[in-house]
């Protein structure tokens, strides 16, 4: 969750002809709202183009400045401090008349569901909270769930309103008691705007301008910007991954069907590299490629038995694997667990037990954070009826699935998660108050 002072209130960014050509403000500006005390209150508005727009407010007269795209409209009003209530009346062809304003601090709540989840949901004391939320001073503007591909002049919301037991309970409780806490130390007014949508990205509530600067997500940006719509990007994004299905990069290399070629003790892995045993194998300082892999990997290694342990069964120890193992012994499946925590001790039946060369193949599946074989030393091992032999030191590997050839969803958990697309809707109408 995030909390951000923005200052002065009145000022947003300008992408959109207006509807009506009539002097008309964004939502932002209505009866009930709070300004900034103490900083330059720069208004701003849409007109027709050429019309004269004045702003009065406490007695004075600002001429508005004219001729912007659009028919844009602003003008700067001199620091005002703390107080009111007031009235503003901005005047063109037709008239505006705001009432019931007030000066003092403007916060913007915003965030996940932390910050969403609103008093009356269950809040510690919440019937009571409600009941003695008389706040006349206290202002609260709530921001709709909205979505665009490119910043957006206007957002979507009711207007300002009055904090009281019949306005507050489905607001922000974060935002609420933050608030409450400053007007009650502080004895200012305090305007709340609360724009926040549960269970989403960082990334959708950054602008354009900060995530061009990325590679992973610079072509997104780029696509929305220039116009290409989120059913398009979604149909792009399934028919990559229809090819990807088809291709080697979707499969287990390992396992071939009907078989797992891998653990088949005729194979050869020829130039495949090693790591040493236990350890997981993003801790292996000598392969910097696995310090971030999620995903599959296989490994083995040789062991050399005396003629008395052919035909005799074995106890082989792997210590713990995370997250999930399948283990052959000469190809013979002898074992699979899943749990990073779980010890593994294996029995390998006698008639897969053969003097001289033998072939130990695991397949570790780990699906995120650390993987591979780890544990105690003493723990990784093979026993025979008259001996243990150890087992760490050096095996064979191979990577034989990467999670990470999967191509990338656009929409994560929906549409709202694109790049961009809340900060666009619910951020940029006023993303340059300072």
């Amino acid at each position: 969750m995030k909390l951000i002072k923005y200052s002065p209130l009145l000022l947003a960014l300008l992408t959109q002809l207006p509807v009506h050509a009539t002097v008309r403000v964004p939502k932002l500006v209505g009866d009930h709202m709070v300004l900034q005390r103490d900083k330059p209150l720069q208004l701003w508005g849409w007109a027709d183009a050429g019309e004269a727009v004045t702003v009065s407010f406490r007695g004075k007269s600002y001429p508005a400045k004219t001729g912007g795209a659009g028919g844009k409209w602003t003008v700067t009003l001199p620091a005002q401090p703390a107080g009111g209530p007031y009235e503003m009346t901005i005047k063109g062809k037709n008239t505006l008349q705001i009432r019931d304003i007030l000066l003092g601090d403007v916060w913007l709540a915003s965030g996940q569901s932390n910050m969403e989840w609103p008093l009356q949901q269950n809040v510690v004391n919440f019937k009571e909270e409600i009941a003695q939320a008389n706040f006349p001073r206290i202002r609260l503007l709530n921001v709709q769930d909205a979505t665009a591909p490119v910043p957006q002049a206007e957002f979507k919301s009711e207007g300002w309103q009055v904090c009281s037991p019949q306005t507050v309970g489905g607001f922000s409780a974060v935002a609420y008691f933050f608030g409450r806490d400053l007007h009650q130390q502080y004895k200012v007014p305090i305007g709340l705007i609360s724009s926040e949508w549960g269970g989403t990205l960082a990334e959708a509530w950054t602008s354009g301008v900060a995530l061009r600067k990325f590679p992973e997500f610079a072509p997104q940006v780029a696509a929305l910007e220039s116009g290409t719509g989120p059913a398009r990007q979604q149909a792009d994004y399934q028919a990559a991954l229809a090819a990807w299905k088809k291709s080697p990069a979707s499969q287990d290399r390992g396992l071939v069907p009907g078989q797992a070629s891998w653990a088949d003790p005729a194979y050869t892995p020829g130039s495949w590299p090693t790591m040493q045993l236990p350890g997981l194998w993003e801790d292996q300082t000598d392969h910097p490629d696995l310090s971030r892999f999620d995903g599959i990997i296989w490994l083995r290694k040789e062991v050399t038995l005396p003629a008395a342990a052919a035909g005799q069964p074995l106890t082989l120890s792997l210590a713990q694997i995370d997250d999930r193992d399948s283990t052959w012994f000469n190809g013979v499946l002898v074992g699979t667990t899943n749990g990073y925590t779980l010890p593994r001790r294996y029995t390998v039946p006698a008639t897969a037990v053969r003097a001289g060369r033998n072939v130990i193949a695991v397949r570790v599946v780990d699906s995120g954070g650390g993987g591979g074989i780890w544990g105690k030393p003493e723990e990784l091992s093979l026993q025979t009826a008259t001996q243990t032999m150890p087992l760490t030191g050096p095996w064979q590997y191979q990577p034989a699935y990467d999670p990470a050839s999967v191509p990338k969803n656009p929409f994560p958990g929906g549409t709202q998660n694109q790049p961009t697309m809340l900060y666009n809707a619910m951020i940029a109408p006023w993303s340059r108050m300072r």
